[in-house]
């Protein structure tokens, strides 16, 4: 199997000494086992001589199976060790796939679903590759094991060996299916398990639970989760009645080989063909090599797991890395052509046909409903999806032409923003973190922000990595993502979407008059539902179901006596409402 393979290489390059360690835990696994199998029968041949003898034999065995205990102890944890550092040398590359997905892909649930499956083929100790190494001298330590019990059998006939081999094979094999029967259980129920989450995170949460005392809902929630409490039950059920009737069979076969051979042992001894020290080693090893039997299967059943389970780590490990030219481009002349788009789980387009120039370092409201289509596009141009149908070009030419990455010539702000937990300085600097940012903080307005705090933009914002982390207001929030945008000096598009969606009238006027600023010597696009934001913008574009259906200057659009205007007075008329309330 290509998964073992990959296994055992990535141990002889990243840490062969773990061979060493699975080799002599691999003998000690193996062997210990029948010191207390031999030992007593040693015993027994020896029970006519004195006190004297069995002392330093006692000592003797004392000694050496506690020195193997240690050495065992000590080698499994440093194997631990060794094993997890791998682990998380693989987790690496589960990083990089993510890092490297587009935007498009991270929204794909089947592309979460592999990295989750993929971490845990590499993250959890007791699945995929962790379960896989843990067992590694376990598994070694019972093909010694075997090999050893052949060896005792050999005072058998060889058709009771081969009869006890073959039964004892058999019932394995049927056991072998009792794993597998709990993996189909969990897969029937894995769908079950999102909705089993929430619903627990909805009772655990107050403001979800104060709903639901609030209108009495408990009967709903009843209703949900126990109806899904009783789809897991009824499969664990079926699961447990698989099981039991396996387990029932097993029995049957195994009295049906273990009757012949204690027959046997019994009338060898009775004939005093085996000494009673040979028939308690011969009693012990049959029912031992029974028990370690069932024990491998098992070992083999959880091996097929976590090596389906190791799959998911190597569907990742072959993704594509994209390389693009570096160009410092003077002129950034955008126009969009014919530009059409829909996702790529549904037959509907989300944008029409779309024509637009962004040339000229122009500053474009794009408005309309929510729906519309707006975001959507901004995420095009942001180079962050890619547009079904149509073209976008870069002074006349397709953009892609270029080889260049589109996501380095735009700057963006959308309204899902978030600030990341890290200083002040790491959310503004992002990946230029050797820059003097004083400047920007100073057009900003982030300088007196920073000023309050002892660690000036050291401060650590939020409290995920750092109790100690701080807060910010919504304007001030806003501030600190404008320093980002203009900060990444290679843009030369500036796109702003719904950025006082959360602000007060004052915050949001403060705000309007920056932005103003700060994209004179750009083009700009500014996504708003709110029409009287975009006064100070050279041109209004008004998307309705995905197609333009109204362009110009916010005066014109009022002059045209269209949806836009009608818009706009229906807004303009809920605020004198609401200042006059």
């Amino acid at each position: 199997m290509k998964e073992l393979k990959f296994i055992f290489k990535q141990m002889w390059d990243k840490d062969p000494f773990m061979y060493v360690i699975i080799v002599i835990n691999a003998i000690i696994n193996g062997l210990l086992p029948f010191i207390w199998i031999l030992a007593p029968a040693y015993v027994i041949d020896n029970r006519d001589k004195g006190i004297e003898f069995f002392i330093p034999f006692f000592i003797a065995l004392f000694v050496a199976t506690s020195l193997m205990k240690f050495v065992n102890s000590f080698l499994t944890g440093n194997y631990r060790m060794r094993m997890n550092n791998i682990r998380y040398q693989l987790n690496r590359n589960i990083i990089e796939y993510s890092l490297n997905l587009s935007y498009a892909e991270q929204q794909d649930k089947k592309q979460k679903e592999l990295i989750a499956d993929a971490i845990r083929a590499v993250e959890y100790p007791f699945d995929g590759f962790g379960n896989i190494v843990l067992n590694m001298p376990t598994g070694f330590g019972q093909i010694i094991s075997l090999i050893a019990y052949l060896w005792i059998f050999t005072a058998m006939p060889w058709y009771l060996v081969l009869y006890l081999i073959v039964l004892t094979i058999i019932i394995g094999r049927i056991m072998y299916k009792i794993t597998f029967i709990y993996e189909d259980f969990w897969e029937k129920i894995d769908h079950t398990w999102e909705e089993v989450h929430q619903l627990n995170y909805e009772l655990q949460n107050p403001i979800s639970k104060l709903d639901i005392l609030m209108y009495d809902m408990k009967k709903v929630f009843r209703k949900y989760y126990f109806s899904l409490t009783d789809i897991r039950y009824s499969e664990m059920y079926a699961a447990d009645k698989k099981t039991f009737k396996i387990f029932i069979k097993s029995r049957i076969i195994s009295l049906i080989r273990d009757i012949p051979i204690f027959y046997w042992m019994i009338l060898s001894l009775s004939q005093g063909e085996i000494s009673i020290s040979r028939f308690y080693v011969l009693f012990t090893s049959v029912f031992a090599f029974m028990i370690m039997i069932d024990q491998f299967c098992n070992q083999a059943a959880f091996l097929v797991r976590d090596l389906k389970f190791f799959k998911y780590y190597f569907k990742i490990l072959d993704f594509p890395t994209k390389s693009y030219k570096k160009m410092d481009l003077d002129c950034v002349n955008i126009e969009i052509k014919n530009l059409s788009f829909k996702y790529p789980s549904s037959d509907k387009y989300v944008l029409k046909n779309i024509n637009l120039d962004l040339s000229n370092n122009k500053s474009i409201a794009l408005v309309g409903e929510n729906g519309a289509g707006k975001t959507t596009l901004a995420l095009i141009l942001a180079g962050l999806l890619e547009p079904t149908s149509g073209e976008i070009l870069l002074n006349g030419k397709d953009i892609n032409s270029y080889g260049i990455d589109k996501k380095d010539l735009v700057s963006a702000i959308f309204q899902d923003t978030l600030l990341l937990p890290y200083s002040i300085r790491e959310n503004v600097a992002m990946n230029s973190n050797d820059c003097d940012l004083s400047e920007i903080y100073e057009k900003t307005g982030l300088d007196d922000i920073i000023a309050k705090y002892d660690k000036k933009d050291e401060q650590i914002l939020l409290r995920t990595l750092d109790d100690k982390g701080i807060d910010l207001s919504g304007g001030q929030k806003q501030r600190l993502f404008l320093s980002r945008a203009i900060n990444k000096k290679s843009a030369k598009i500036l796109i702003l979407d719904e950025p006082t969606a959360q602000l007060d009238a004052i915050a949001e006027r403060d705000l309007y008059e920056l932005y103003n600023e700060m994209t004179r010597d750009k083009s700009s696009i500014f996504i708003s539902h709110r029409l009287a934001s975009t006064k100070f913008c050279d041109k209004v574009v008004f998307l309705k179901n995905g197609e333009i259906i109204e362009e110009g200057t916010h005066e014109d659009l009022l002059m045209a006596n269209g949806e836009y205007k009608e818009l706009f007075e229906i807004q303009a008329k809920n605020y004198k409402e609401e200042a006059h309330a």
